[in-house]
């Protein structure tokens, strides 16, 4: 009988454990629905900001998309202009998807618009060498040769380019020829 108290007691405690888990993503989750669509509609609200500084978001560290929920919050401060506090977040380590290169991308974007040259550089390229198929790290990438007037390489990475057949990365290039020449 004495063994039947454990195994209750040990089933009340993860049966507690189990619902507040489950109750921290479900907030989460809510809280994305609204950022996410921000997001896609690239429309950034402060009530999306707010709710998004007052969640955990360390748990759980990734959204219903696959992004990391700190990249949400980091995008905001940058889209806001904030870059040192997006930077900042940015430069936390977190255990985050690797595979998107969503940080890096965001940290193109910060010192792009800081005007810090070789760090926009160095971040568009990681990420557009490591997922090329993404328009926005190409168009980052090629911005920087553009600023730079490296038309080799701007031709170059064009025509090593396997998504070619998009019609974004030709009118990327197209500018880009046209800009990096002037």
């Amino acid at each position: 009988m004495e063994k039947n108290k454990y195994f209750i007691l040990i089933g009340i405690v993860i049966t507690i454990l189990s619902v507040f888990l489950n109750y921290k993503v479900w907030n989460s989750n809510v809280v994305q629905v609204q950022v996410v669509s921000e997001f896609n509609t690239k429309k950034l609200s402060d009530e999306g900001f707010l709710k998004l500084e007052n969640l955990d978001r360390n748990f759980p560290n990734l959204g219903a998309t696959s992004f990391p929920i700190t990249g949400f919050y980091a995008k905001y401060h940058v889209s806001s202009e904030d870059y040192y506090n997006g930077l900042k977040i940015l430069n936390q380590e977190t255990r985050d998807n690797p595979y998107l290169f969503f940080k890096e991308s965001l940290k193109a974007e910060a010192y792009n618009k800081l005007g810090i040259r070789d760090s926009a550089f160095y971040y568009s390229k990681i990420a557009y060498e490591n997922l090329p198929g993404n328009s926005r790290h190409y168009e980052q990438y090629i911005t920087e040769l553009v600023f730079n007037k490296d038309l080799k390489t701007i031709k170059d990475v064009f025509r090593e380019s396997r998504f070619k057949s998009n019609k974004e990365y030709w009118l990327i290039y197209f500018a880009a020829c046209l800009f990096a020449r002037v």
